[in-house]
């Protein structure tokens, strides 16, 4: 399948932002950027990207959207939307955001994107670890969103930090040549499982037994496929 990425510009275009993040945070209204929002990011020097959709009713597939960042006085992007139409997810539309955006960022000579993402999004995170080199850098428990006053009583969320080095040889290695994480090719045998889990009575998977604090180089930890959706 082809997927085609377009910078977005127009205000037509950002208003087709707005309208896949309503249908994205349909249960968090206030999460949602609005238009005069993604005018001033562009204004200002941001980027937003779109996958159109085939048909020619305007309507996006995925979107991704940067702000200008520093970080320690290193020039950075900070992506505060990365949402996927649900009709067009698993067909490879975040990753293509993410590989179109390492591209506009190299011409830039910005290296460094990061954002935030839900520990229990397992989708999320294996394209973030795994499939694009990035890695976990912080925790934050129970951190609401500081960019909106208004989610000041919603329930805090915690949040992994995921940072994107977009040239190290970590993501080199994974987008330019292809290979896959290095654990993925290690054997089960070679591993020290942490967790020993078996399904209950309930039908509900649970914990036996724990061994904390192994020296070994490679642990396993044992993690509900659907981990997201309990």
């Amino acid at each position: 399948m082809s997927i085609a990425v377009e910078t977005l510009h127009s205000v037509q275009q950002l208003r087709g932002v707005v309208a896949l993040q309503q249908q994205s945070n349909h249960e968090h209204p206030s999460e949602v950027w609005r238009l005069s929002h993604l005018l001033d990011i562009h204004q200002s020097g941001g980027l937003i990207l779109g996958t159109p959709c085939s048909s020619m009713n305007q309507q996006l597939q995925g979107t991704l959207v940067d702000l200008v960042a520093e970080v320690d006085g290193y020039p950075a992007r900070r992506t505060v939307v990365w949402a996927v139409d649900l009709a067009g997810r698993n067909r490879g539309i975040g990753s293509m955001l993410r590989m179109y955006e390492r591209i506009h960022l190299q011409r830039e000579g910005v290296d460094l994107v990061y954002w935030d993402i839900d520990p229990l999004s397992s989708v999320d995170l294996h394209l973030a670890l795994n499939k694009l080199g990035g890695i976990a850098t912080a925790y934050s428990c129970e951190a609401p969103d500081e960019l909106d006053s208004s989610l000041a009583m919603s329930i805090p969320a915690d949040r992994f930090r995921i940072e994107w080095w977009i040239d190290s040889p970590r993501v080199i290695d994974r987008i330019d040549h292809g290979h896959a994480p290095p654990h993925q090719s290690i054997g089960l045998h070679e591993m020290v499982v942490l967790t020993k889990t078996a399904t209950l009575s309930s039908g509900v998977r649970g914990l036996l037994a724990c061994t904390p604090g192994d020296s070994s180089e490679y642990l396993l930890i044992e993690v509900p496929e659907d981990l997201d959706v309990l």
